[in-house]
């Protein structure tokens, strides 16, 4: 089959991009999309958010992803609940076109597989949309892990905490067949995605201890202000809203990470590195990266430096009621141009890998089965 994207996203006439599933997260890639000056049609079987995204777009929607690629589409971003992204990126995939799946990769390891499968079989580019890793300061950090400047690091404490975020009851999010999980899949994805991306070996987890909590479901002071997720047509709440796990790997390293949509304390989002050279520690929430190390002049004397990635766009959401958050929003468009290049050279990302966000999805697996267990898998 003709690999139309690759045509169009590097020629001169304008690609046709479909987004598949028009609820929030939808709408955030239809913006980009449009920004960019491709051409947009939506996909959802839901009439009402077809007609709301047509108004606001001024585009064709559709109710059949089947329906797009007569229409000659090019490449599909895949943001439906994540039960449904097998179906829609495999389809996509098996008609060679370019796929940008919304992270995670999919609600349960088989079907990550499932997806994994059909993108080395097609001729179609697919990313997995973690775009945290095209952060500055996380770029910063890599470049510092890349040049040994830790050393060999050993252990890596995550936290990723909100203090009242927990989304909207009966809404996807909270429904463990259309998500697959809770925070863990909606935060702790992207946490463990970093950490692959800072060496560690998710498909080598020699062992897990992990404890999953649901504290707040039906605390309505808990929630986010203002809500997120769509309103619900059941008041379901079947997931966790807070995970704390230890991971060990084969080769001796090990981590931690904790994740919550709601706690009686900060509100945090960071790593810390241990190296046995020097460590580090970023701040998500503050845009700051501080190497720990000596003074190689000094072996005896303690020197921290902060590391700047040389960069003035600003890269907060205006102030809310939990302070500066990172624009996500910036970051979804610096992974999305990603892939778009690398859909026009035919190549296959490096960020955003299939084989990485199959390795993600197999260590959520893992911390489930340990919180479900109360010895140690």
């Amino acid at each position: 089959m003709s690999r139309p994207c690759v045509k169009r996203m590097g020629g001169e006439s304008s690609p046709h991009v479909g987004v598949v599933g028009l609820g929030e997260v939808g709408k955030a890639y239809a913006s980009i999309v449009a920004d960019l000056g491709y051409d947009l049609v939506g996909v959802d079987a839901d009439a009402n958010a077809r007609g709301e995204f047509e108004r606001e777009y001024g585009v064709e929607t559709y109710d059949d992803l089947t329906a797009i690629f007569e229409a000659e589409i090019d490449a599909v971003v895949v943001s439906t609940p994540n039960s449904y992204h097998e179906v829609a990126a495999v389809q996509s995939l098996e008609a060679d076109r370019d796929t940008f799946i919304e992270k995670p990769l999919a609600h349960n390891y088989e079907s990550a597989q499932r997806i994994v499968a059909a993108a080395e079989e097609s001729e179609g580019v697919c990313m997995v949309g973690f775009y945290f890793s095209f952060f500055e300061w996380v770029e910063a950090l890599k470049a510092e892990i890349d040049a040994g400047r830790f050393g060999e690091i050993t252990h890596v404490e995550g936290r990723y905490l909100y203090r009242r975020g927990v989304p909207r009851r009966g809404s996807w999010y909270t429904s463990s067949e259309l998500a697959g999980g809770g925070v863990l899949q909606d935060k702790g994805s992207f946490m463990l995605h970093l950490l692959a991306s800072f060496g560690f070996p998710l498909d080598r987890i020699e062992s897990v201890a992990a404890k999953t909590r649901t504290n707040f479901a039906h605390e309505e002071s808990y929630s986010a202000a203002g809500g997120w997720g769509a309103e619900g047509r059941e008041d379901i709440f079947d997931v966790e809203d807070s995970v704390s796990a230890f991971l060990e790997f084969e080769d001796g390293k090990t981590a931690t990470i904790e994740t919550a949509w709601a706690l009686n304390g900060r509100r945090e989002h960071s790593y810390q590195i241990r190296g046995t050279e020097a460590g580090a520690y970023l701040d998500m929430d503050e845009a700051e990266l501080t190497v720990h190390g000596i003074d190689e002049r000094d072996p005896g004397s303690i020197v921290d430096t902060e590391v700047r990635p040389g960069f003035s766009e600003d890269v907060f959401e205006p102030e809310t009621a939990y302070g500066f958050v990172i624009d996500e929003q910036r970051l979804r468009r610096r992974a999305f141009e990603t892939f778009c290049r690398c859909a026009a050279a035919d190549e296959r990302p490096e960020r955003g890998r299939p084989e990485r966000a199959l390795a993600v999805q197999r260590a959520i697996a893992d911390i489930y089965d340990a919180a479900d267990d109360p010895g140690i898998v």
